[in-house]
């Protein structure tokens, strides 16, 4: 995952998600969410990329996060949907 600057194209941070990501961010205030092929939900510190926290599922998650009134809302291939408060 990289965040780059829009003018420039210098980045500005990277980070390793350990696996592949299919699917686009969701982002909150300060957080970034995605998910990865590994069945891993991230979230990301925006200005730094740091991980905040993550949560593991049991299957990949190709579907974008969607996050409404603080709470995000996602799928795994393990056959569950996911809200995260």
């Amino acid at each position: 995952f990289y965040a780059l600057d829009a003018l420039s194209g210098e980045l500005l941070w990277k980070f390793d998600a350990r696996a592949e990501i299919e699917s686009s961010a969701a982002i909150s205030a300060n957080l970034i969410y995605f998910g990865n092929e590994a069945g891993t939900l991230f979230a990301l510190n925006r200005q730094s990329g740091e991980e905040v926290w993550k949560f593991t599922t049991g299957g990949r998650i190709f579907a974008s996060p969607v996050v409404f009134k603080g709470e995000i809302f996602f799928g795994s291939r393990d056959g569950y949907f996911y809200v995260i408060r």
